[in-house]
């Protein structure tokens, strides 16, 4: 008793605590993400005149707060100071400064809650490194207060209106910059910028910094500012940002009390004389902790602070952040996005482009750095008591996108929204989409489909087809000159068009490629990680110098979250919402970045390496840990010493219930590239190949175009992708070679066209010049493959002599068959060999093969009266088939076939589609009928089979729900204590349920629900149109299990809660346990003890004849929970939580306790007592050896074809290891391997199939 007294007290005093604190005690530190992504921020490139002794001269004091562009003072929302600081001072300043506005007026002001709103996971008390809420705007902008409704005062709303976004685009950062401030030339650096943003302006600039607030002190009498404000040591943290705003270099402060202010003394005893011995001078920044701190929020720093060490004291890395903006910006073309969602950080909204009309998937993608898996579960508008915040309109940017379109002619633009929704627990539809073409007076194309649902766990694409011209920057520079072996190459690139300024970039291009293959064996040496079991890592060095981006490594860091890296250091953990901003600003190579991966010993989890001077392999034999379900996954990785990178994958069919990401990255925060395979899985992809191009050892391209390069080998024609951008984001790329002599280019002409499709003859022109200054005699092109899907039929040409400056062609140079089997969109790599009398020359090319991917999409019924198919109804099964791939499939064909009796087919099973273009769509129809003995809330397995020439195949299953599912679980607790358990305990129970973190618009699907609310201070509260939807549930036959601490006593009373028949009774707050059944009813016998989120209550229930209790205290004084029949419809109300019940002996269990209920409401349930729990076993389950250690094998028996799950169990009934999931298997004898990762123990091998479910005991000892 007295632990719940005393814990109870602590809520008490949590409460109170909440309101009482200070948020400037302490907001969070930056974690390692934040540290990789500020580090990876460049630096700012100082102007030549601010350089040396002739740079303009400063004042000994300077203040930008004198101007009108600083917004008054105010006191930062949550931990919002990263946003605080960079959006509501330093970007308003910014933006105001370049038009000169005065940021006293509202619509000149920038809350900083509309970034901080996408990135905080909807929490009050979480903090965003302002870099992420800068790219945001710089991608999509920044609506001012007026839009947005004032600075914001709430941790989850996020704006509706595209208007309102569309003004947020005008509003455009540019570019982020550090400067490191650490020393006296850096300082200088700073106080340029401040003074006159190094471009000779009357008004200077702001900058950022990161820190942990300490507290100020005051300047000493007598000297300058006397009185004043003044930070004199910095607290060892990093959680909070401000925005220094000018300086003075006549503040002084006596650190040493010597009575003396100097700059020349060594005060701290180090040794050396340097900043951190500074007495004299300080910089001025302003909080956000409103007019009432330190001096109406302004205060100074001593120059000291910001280059001491960290820890214990200084500013984060010793730098301070700066940022311009676009003083004019208008967005060419847009998306206005009309979407419903219930759950908003499981959805990401994304652009595409093609300017093939006919492509079904973009063929680039534009992602956002908003609308991406973000603001907590949540519905889209951050409110999740109104309806009406599920939907939200809003605009997105997408003018990057007319960089990949040619003027005139009609693209295709593509929306695509990403569900990652592996519970299937959200819902959604995209209401509306159109493009908004600003180049012709906002003309909009409407999307023709509309109110589409959202794919569940997939992609949701629409698309508009459109012709525009735009004025696209181009690059002028049509070759590269010769260089010279081991001497620096500078050259200035040239571009036109668009609108300038230009900024450019080098692009490290990989090609990638993904096929089937064999998965290799790697288990030479066992590599033992230190750290913890789900962040840990491992150095190793390999036997060569494997290149990557430009860089050369030896030693690589294995981590147990999937990356292979080339820093020894710590990945973040616990686990970040945002991995992708790891990924993007930190050297990686990554085959399955998942933080759910955990390596444990005890479960027989393996990393290993196998190398040579020709290879490296690394392989995570390990297991993943999805929602406390444990996944072996085995997959490697191979390094080779040309730069080809190699990832292998077995069995990953499975894993499209979790997330990852796959690709490699530079670091750099720009060359990174991501695979698709980082989303849900086509079958048969094993292999993933990514194909470095020959790339400089040595290069640099400054923002203005000048290329510096420095090759060191004379015989190599370097392969270099060039990147030019102009104002409005639109970009050019062009690739070229790098030669001392000779460069090649080809043409491609295959079939009747320039694309090289699966079984073709391809043949190359060839051309080649000479850009060295001496003619070269004897020339002989020769090219080789080892590629599979390559076989070439004439691989030289002799050329002859090339005079200097020349360029020659040669029709049909060079010829090959590509493969029928070759993968869609994969390269096919050609070694180069350019010989002459003296000189050699070597490179390589890829040219991308075509073929048609099939893929059978999300079947469908039509023809019912409800949309799905009763017992004893007739109706249709369409099954959608779709050409995803990049040429045309031949003589296609579909077979749906099922084994179960219930179902009966009225017309053919085989559809003949002859052609399928690529991006075309087939819907096979089939008419069935279902027998109405068919039990009402079974799922009925079907097969589909899709073939076409010369031998493609592809085997797919489906499932349709007969009539309406069981029970739908709708599970609004905060801290969801009961919807897991009851999830759990249904699947023993084989019966057949949704789940819902929301209330649907509807429930016609169902025949019982099952609503968890929460208990006091966790709780969602009813609201009108909630209550309405369960009642006409209720009057429409249904039944409801409802639990809530509160929402019989205290909260509004809505049109559900009469039908319960319940009222409530307050009491002095009493502890729960225990509970018992009562007599007479269907929980006579059972006793419980509680531990739920809450053990204590405050009110009971009482019955409403004829309701009846069936949960209570002692002697039925206060009670818990009560039934009711109408007759057209059942009730349970609880004032406690299901997942708090704790198990007892039979009968006291949940799982009888939920059959117990599910029994009342007329459901058949199968539930026995333990002793007979695992007896049926009609399919001959087995398993040998058993006892076992490492690994087992289970055997059984089908008698006729059927869907199968195969899972591993604790004794608590929880599964802890899948070994067949949803997997379709032919009548006969059937074989799996378990290769136990588990600790030692008694656990149960559930074998369930769609007809019945059988049982074994699996002892594991060790």
């Amino acid at each position: 008793m007295i632990k719940y007294i005393y814990t109870l007290t602590l809520v008490n005093l949590f409460i109170i605590g909440a309101y009482s604190q200070q948020v400037y005690n302490s907001e969070y530190h930056i974690n390692k993400i934040d540290s990789m992504v500020l580090s990876s921020i460049p630096e700012f490139n100082v102007p030549a005149v601010y350089k040396g002794t002739d740079s303009p001269t400063l004042p000994a004091e300077h203040d930008n707060s004198v101007w009108p562009y600083l917004p008054p003072a105010f006191y930062q929302y949550g931990y919002s100071c990263g946003q605080a600081s960079s959006i509501g001072y330093n970007f308003t300043y910014e933006i105001n400064r370049a038009r000169n506005l005065p940021a006293e007026l509202i619509e000149n002001q920038y809350p900083p809650l509309f970034t901080w709103n996408f990135f905080n996971k909807g929490k009050y008390d979480q903090g965003a490194c302002f870099y992420y809420t800068f790219e945001a705007i710089k991608s999509n902008g920044q609506p001012n207060c007026v839009d947005y409704g004032g600075m914001g005062d709430n941790s989850k709303i996020w704006i509706t209106g595209y208007d309102k976004y569309y003004n947020g685009m005008l509003n455009r950062l540019s570019d982020i910059y550090s400067i490191y401030i650490g020393d006296p030339d850096g300082l200088t650096t700073l106080k340029h910028w401040l003074h006159d943003h190094m471009e000779g302006s009357q008004f200077g600039g702001l900058a950022n910094f990161y820190t942990d607030y300490y507290n100020y002190d005051f300047l000493p009498g007598n000297t300058p500012e006397a009185g004043k404000c003044v930070v004199t040591q910095w607290g060892p943290g990093t959680g909070h940002s401000m925005t220094i705003i000018g300086w003075n270099d006549s503040i002084r402060y006596d650190y040493n009390n010597d009575g003396l202010y100097t700059n020349d003394i060594d005060i701290n005893g180090d040794q050396v004389i340097d900043m951190k011995d500074w007495e004299i001078g300080g910089f001025k920044f302003i909080n956000s902790f409103g007019e009432d701190w330190a001096d109406s929020s302004f205060c100074y720093m001593m120059y000291k602070t910001v280059a001491e060490e960290k820890p214990p004291t200084g500013i984060w890395n010793k730098s301070a952040y700066i940022i311009d903006v676009k003083e004019d910006y208008e967005p060419l073309l847009t998306f206005k996005i009309k979407l419903k969602h219930t759950a908003r950080n499981k959805i990401k909204v994304r652009s595409g482009v093609s300017s093939d009309t006919t492509d079904a998937w973009p063929e680039y993608i534009h992602e956002f750095d908003i609308f991406n898996y973000q603001g907590g579960a949540h519905y889209m508008q951050g409110n999740d008591t109104i309806e009406a915040h599920k939907t939200i309109e809003f605009g997105l940017d997408i003018t990057p996108l007319l960089s990949y379109v040619t003027p005139n002619q009609p693209a295709k633009f593509f929306l695509q929204v990403h569900e990652y929704d592996p519970d299937h627990s959200a819902t959604g539809k995209i209401i509306n989409f159109s493009v908004l073409d600003y180049l012709n007076g906002g003309l909009e194309i409407t999307c023709p489909d509309t109110a589409v649902a959202i794919n569940n766990n997939g992609y949701t694409t629409l698309s508009v087809i459109h012709a525009m011209d735009p004025e696209l920057v181009s690059i002028e520079t049509d070759e590269l000159p010769a260089f010279t072996v081991n001497q620096p190459l500078t050259f200035q690139m040239q571009a036109s068009g668009g609108s300038p300024p230009y900024t450019w970039n080098i692009l490290a291009l990989y090609n990638e490629s993904q096929f089937p293959g064999y998965y290799p064996l790697i288990e030479d040496e066992e590599l033992i990680p230190e750290g913890g079991y789900n962040s840990g890592k491992v150095v190793k060095n390999i036997e060569f110098e494997f290149p990557f981006y430009g860089e050369n490594y030896t030693t690589m860091t294995i981590h147990t979250d999937g990356i292979l890296g080339f820093r020894d250091e710590w990945l973040p953990i616990p686990y970040q919402v945002y991995p992708l901003y790891l990924f993007r600003y930190a050297p990686f190579v990554s085959p399955f970045y998942n933080t759910g991966l955990e390596y444990n010993q005890s479960q027989n989890d393996k990393i290993w390496y196998e190398g040579n001077e020709d290879f490296a392999a690394f392989r995570w034999d390990i297991t993943l840990n999805i929602n406390n379900e444990l996944i072996s996954t085995d997959f490697c990785v191979v390094l080779y010493p040309d730069g080809k990178i190699e990832y292998y994958y077995k069995d990953f069919e499975t894993m499209s219930g979790s997330e990852w990401i796959t690709g490699i990255s530079a670091g750099d925060g720009i060359n990174y590239q991501l695979s698709e395979y980082s989303q849900p899985l086509l079958k048969g992809v094993q292999v993933i190949r990514y194909l470095p191009q020959n790339l400089l050892p040595s290069y640099e391209m400054s923002p203005d175009g000048l290329l510096t390069a420095l090759p060191t080998n004379n015989q190599t024609i370097y392969n270099l992708s060039v990147k030019v951008s102009d104002n409005n984001w639109i970009s050019s790329t062009r690739h070229y070679q790098l030669s001392s002599g000779i460069i090649f280019d080809y043409t491609v002409n295959s079939g009747d066209d320039n694309q090289v499709d699966y079984g073709e003859t391809a043949l190359l022109d060839l051309t080649l010049k000479n850009i060295s200054s001496n003619t070269i005699d004897n020339i002989v092109f020769t090219t080789q493959s080892t590629d599979p899907y390559i076989e070439l039929t004439d691989n030289t040409e002799d050329i002859g002599s090339i005079s200097p400056g020349q360029s020659v062609s040669f029709d049909d140079a060079i010829s090959f068959n590509v493969s029928s089997q070759v993968p869609d969109n994969y390269y096919l790599p050609f070694d180069v060999s350019i010989t002459s009398s003296n000189n050699l020359w070597e490179g390589q090319f890829v040219i991308r093969a075509n073929a048609p991917l099939l893929i059978m999409e999300t079947p469908y019924v039509i023809g019912t009266e409800n949309g799905w198919l009763n017992p004893g109804e007739t109706g249709n099964v369409v099954v959608p088939v779709t050409n995803m791939g990049h040429s045309s499939a031949y003589d296609v064909s579909g077979t749906i076939g099922s084994n179960n009796l219930y179902v009966t087919f009225n017309t053919p099973t085989t559809s003949y589609f002859g052609e399928l273009a690529k991006g075309i769509t087939f819907y096979d129809t089939v008419n069935i009928t279902i027998d109405e003995d068919c039990p009402e809330g079974i799922n009925i397995g079907f097969n589909y089979e899709i073939e076409a020439i010369p031998n493609f195949s592809i085997n797919d299953s489906f499932q349709l729900i007969i009539g309406r599912y069981p029970v739908l679980i709708i599970d609004m607790h905060p801290q969801m204590t009961s919807g897991p358990i009851i999830k759990a305990l249904l699947e023993e129970l084989d019966v057949i349920y949704n789940d819902v973190t929301y209330f649907p618009d509807n429930f016609d699907q169902y025949q019982n629900l099952f609503v968890s609310l929460g208990r006091k201070l966790q709780n969602y509260v009813l609201t009108e149109s909630d209550g309405q939807l369960l009642a006409d549930f209720l009057m429409n036959n249904g039944n409801i299990y409802m639990e809530g601490g509160v929402t019989w006593a205290e909260d509004p009373i809505t049109p559900v809660h009469p039908m319960f028949n319940i009222n409530a009774a307050t009491i002095n707050w009493s502890l729960i346990d225990p509970i018992f059944g009562v007599t007479g009813t269907f929980t006579e016998n059972m006793e419980f003890n509680y531990e739920g989120s809450f053990h204590v209550y405050n009110n009971y229930l009482i019955p409403v004849e004829p309701a009846f209790n069936i949960l209570a205290k002692n002697d039925n004084d206060h009670i818990f929970a009560i039934a009711y029949d109408e007759g057209s419809y059942k009730t349970i109300g609880s004032n406690i939580e299901f997942g708090g019940l704790v198990d007892g002996a039979y009968p006291s269990t949940k799982k009888n306790l939920l059959a117990k209920i599910l029994v009342f409401f007329g459901q058949t349930v199968v539930n026995t007592n333990p002793e007979e729990r695992y007896r049926n076993n009609e399919y001959g389950l087995t398993c040998y050896p058993n006892p076992f250690s490492a690994s087992t094998t289970l055997n059984f028996k089908l008698p006729f074809e059927d869907i199968v799950d195969l899972k591993v169990y604790n004794i608590q009934g929880s599964p802890v290891n899948t070994l067949l999931s949803k997997v379709t298997l032919q009548a006969g004898n059937h074989s799996c391997r378990f290769n136990s990762k588990l600790p030692p123990g008694v656990y149960y091998g559930i074998l369930t199939t769609k007809a019945t479910k059988s049982s074994i005991k699996l002892v594991i000892i060790h």
